[in-house]
């Protein structure tokens, strides 16, 4: 029998995984938080979190506080004695950090204090960083301000998009937390300071963040695109309309074409030329049509050949 429990804070896919790792793994998971149900689509449908439908399937009682009573609330249901945090989405209340015995732990992927915030993996990639890690803290009042119980260093893989790399750090953060768990509940584990004078900061992502400037170099754009993928995703304006980019590689090429200007090379390759360098359009979509390869789509609209994109 455990000599603690484990409520669970979460609300991606990649959240819903840890959580069943936990669970399968022994961790006494005994409830899940996360968001309050939101609508999504055209129709507005109300739809439940990753963790919520997974901490369903599991039979864990789940709770979705909207603000800091129900916070309150959901301690007068629970007894609170370790917290695991993992891409909640909302920052808790103080009062309910001091609630429990171990206090609350958080995975968080990046090596703090460097990319401290909300979008720490996005930024290493638009950044051009070769590697990253994962942090496993105990929370405190400040945002990703806590003492380090871990940390795992990896490399990022050059073509590796935000999907596949936060799924990747989510499954090694999973790993160090079992590890260090035991450790930490017994006492035995000693936790580090972070040095803050070395922290740095992310801002969060909105749809805007996809908006590709053809001015920056080939490369800068391609980082955008893995940095994006799949939300918010990169587009660019092809006359009046949106043109969403859902796959591209940057060419070994040099043109003397302006910035956005769009370019066939060698009768196969449709490219745009960047401030440096060109990238090539593999699949788009154009707003209010569906996704189609670059080549059909030219067939489709041949004033595509020359355009300058904006």
């Amino acid at each position: 029998m455990s000599d603690y429990s484990v409520i669970f804070f979460g609300t991606p896919e990649y959240a819903a995984t840890t959580m069943k790792t936990l669970v399968a793994s022994g961790v006494p998971v005994v409830a899940a938080v996360t968001p309050p149900d939101s609508p999504i689509g055209r129709t507005q449908f109300l739809a439940a979190s990753p963790v919520k439908i997974a901490a369903n399937l599991l039979n864990i009682p789940v709770f979705q506080p909207r603000g800091q009573a129900d916070f309150a609330t959901v301690l007068k249901k629970i007894t609170p004695s370790v917290g695991v945090l993992f891409a909640f989405g909302n920052i808790l209340p103080s009062a309910f950090l001091k609630a429990f015995s171990y206090g609350v732990l958080n995975i968080h992927p990046s090596l703090l204090p460097k990319y401290r915030g909300p979008s720490p993996v996005q930024q290493a990639i638009l950044d051009g960083a070769d590697r990253t890690g994962v942090s496993v803290i105990r929370l405190d009042e400040q945002v990703d301000h806590g003492p380090i119980l871990a940390q795992v260093e990896t490399k990022i893989e050059k073509n590796e998009r935000l999907i596949d790399l936060i799924a990747r750090l989510a499954s090694v953060g999973t790993r160090e937390l079992i590890r260090v768990l035991p450790l930490y509940i017994s006492g035995t584990l000693k936790l580090i300071p972070q040095r803050h004078e070395e922290a740095t900061y992310t801002k969060p992502f909105s749809r805007t963040d996809g908006q590709i400037d053809w001015a920056t170099p080939a490369e800068q754009v391609y980082r955008q695109y893995r940095a994006c993928y799949p939300w918010p995703g990169i587009y660019t304006a092809f006359g009046q309309k949106r043109l969403k980019i859902h796959d591209l590689s940057v060419l070994n090429a040099q043109t003397h074409s302006r910035p956005g200007e769009v370019l066939l090379l060698n009768e196969k390759i449709i490219a745009i030329a960047c401030g440096s360098g060109a990238v090539q359009l593999i699949t788009v979509q154009l707003e209010g049509s569906k996704p189609m390869t670059a080549g059909d789509f030219l067939r489709g609209h041949p004033a595509f050949y020359g355009a300058i994109l904006r």
